[in-house]
């Protein structure tokens, strides 16, 4: 065996060993990215769920519900006056708001570990806050109220929002660090699932009138027990979490104001408000704002005691679920992004404009084929309006100079600007509607349809804003985009 021969095959296994111990790494940094992500998005689920669960757990005053634990029967003539029965809900959103848009600023500060170890920290709240009304049964002296105790509830839980959204933002660091530019949109389309998945969880929870009840009686107790899995994520995440794309990064000179102040920032931000107002709007106004206006009762009308409404809202939020193949496929093209995402979104306008006038004036509860029709065009507009989340954030991965930390401050600009814009957003349309709804001279059916019209506004600028969006493709990234591994123990 000569010289040459030898040396080639040592060279030979040298490399094989190489590309062995670097498969081998690649796959451990994948698994232990699998597991950090889980972490994050499971406690971003558990929020979800208690946020959509409550929101239908305001139950009858002085009796059950958070309206029984905070206000005594007969205050303010049986009815709460509209800025306290929906502050749980306005002030949460705002706060998510302003978490995740500070939430990129936290990051640059302590770095991605100590980032999502607060935010978990903070949603671990989430398991005292339903006690702040006292023990169960206990409710207020008739006409009166624990207005103190009510507004610890209300800022317990903004607490909760606020760690709760700054973990969504907090899976892109991951993600961005952890897998390869293909896996990146794939997993931005899973992000979706959260949401979804713990809104439809919570409905399920209360779509008949026996499960219900039993969980506006015992409210504290049913919250307070999903909210301990909190808990144990948070323990999870201080065993098995490792520094990501810390703020000590001496290659790294991304800074919180140069991101933010970026107009692809601002013009994505401003679109991710308009698609969240589309879609909270079109699950919480639309049923009772226009459908009930005009078609009187479909709220309360049930298929073998289930609501029609909830069958309806669990379909369109699963119709995710169909769309992730569709988008994960699309996501490993060469194609241009921006006509898909438009696209998408047009399609997804026209069925939920469709199946929203079908219940407005066809569904009836002994019309099969209008239930049914009504049902499946909610479902497949889900497909659109959902998919097409996780792909259009995903393009920004594929623009010049993406970094985790960039990542991070970006999809949290959109995340905060979009809640507090669609919080704002919802305001003004409720208090507009609240207005013409007191006007004695105009008919519900009018006021219907100018609440529709305002609606059909924020869809049409989803799209629109999109025109402003710079041009990307789904398969080959710039080279200056994140690198796979780069970030990790910066």
């Amino acid at each position: 065996m000569t010289k040459d021969t030898i040396i080639k095959k040592t060279n030979t296994k040298t490399k094989n060993n190489f590309d062995n111990d670097n498969a081998k790494e690649k796959s451990l940094l994948s698994k232990k990215g699998l597991l950090l992500w889980a972490i994050v998005l499971i406690g971003y689920l558990l929020f979800c769920f208690d946020w959509m669960v409550l929101d239908n757990m305001k139950g009858e005053i002085g009796k059950s519900g958070w309206y029984g634990s905070f206000f005594g029967k007969g205050y303010h003539g049986g009815k709460l006056p509209g800025i306290i029965d929906q502050a749980p809900n306005w002030t949460l959103t705002f706060m998510r708001g302003v978490g995740a848009f500070f939430a990129g600023w936290v990051l640059v500060k302590i770095g991605h570990k100590y980032s999502v170890l607060i935010a978990l920290a903070l949603l671990c709240v989430g398991v005292v806050a339903p006690w702040a009304g006292g023990a169960i049964g206990s409710h207020p002296a008739p006409g009166q109220a624990y207005y103190g105790l009510f507004a610890l509830f209300l800022i317990l839980r903004m607490a909760m929002s606020v760690g709760a959204t700054t973990l969504i933002v907090y899976t892109q660091p991951i993600i961005a660090t952890y897998f390869k530019p293909k896996e990146k949109s794939t997993l931005n389309l899973f992000n979706s699932i959260a949401f979804n998945l713990g809104s439809m969880l919570a409905m399920v929870a209360l779509i008949s009138v026996a499960q219900k009840n039993w969980i506006l009686s015992n409210w504290q107790v049913f919250t307070s027990a999903f909210s301990a899995i909190s808990v144990v994520l948070l323990i999870l995440w201080i065993i098995f979490s490792e520094p990501i794309a810390t703020p000590h990064d001496p290659n790294d000179k991304t800074t919180y104001l140069t991101v933010i102040k970026e107009k692809r920032t601002i013009v994505y931000s401003i679109m991710f408000a308009f698609w969240l107002t589309w879609v909270v709007l079109y699950l919480t106004m639309v049923p009772n704002f226009f459908m009930e206006r005009i078609n009187v009762g479909i709220t309360k009308w049930r298929i073998g005691g289930l609501s029609i409404i909830l069958i309806w809202k669990i379909l369109f939020l699963a119709g995710l679920m169909a769309a992730i193949p569709i988008y994960k496929w699309l996501s490993t093209k060469d194609w241009s992004r921006k006509p898909i995402a438009i696209g998408s979104i047009l399609i997804g306008i026209v069925l939920t404009i469709i199946t929203t006038l079908i219940g407005a004036y066809w569904v009836k509860p002994s019309s099969a084929f209008a239930i049914i029709m009504f049902f499946l065009i909610s479902f497949i507009g889900g497909m659109f309006a959902w998919g097409v989340q996780g792909y259009m954030l995903g393009t920004t991965y594929f623009y010049k100079g993406a970094t985790a930390k960039k990542q991070g401050i970006i999809i949290g600009s959109c995340w905060g600007f979009g809640y507090m814009g669609e919080t704002v957003l919802t305001i003004i349309s409720s208090q507009i509607d609240d207005l013409l709804d007191k006007m004695s001279s105009i008919s519900h059916t009018t006021t219907a349809w100018i609440f529709f019209i305002i609606f059909l506004v924020y869809c049409v600028f989803t799209a629109i804003m999109w025109i402003f969006i710079p041009e990307t493709h789904g398969k080959n990234p710039s080279k200056e985009s994140i690198n796979y591994k780069k970030t990790i123990n910066a």
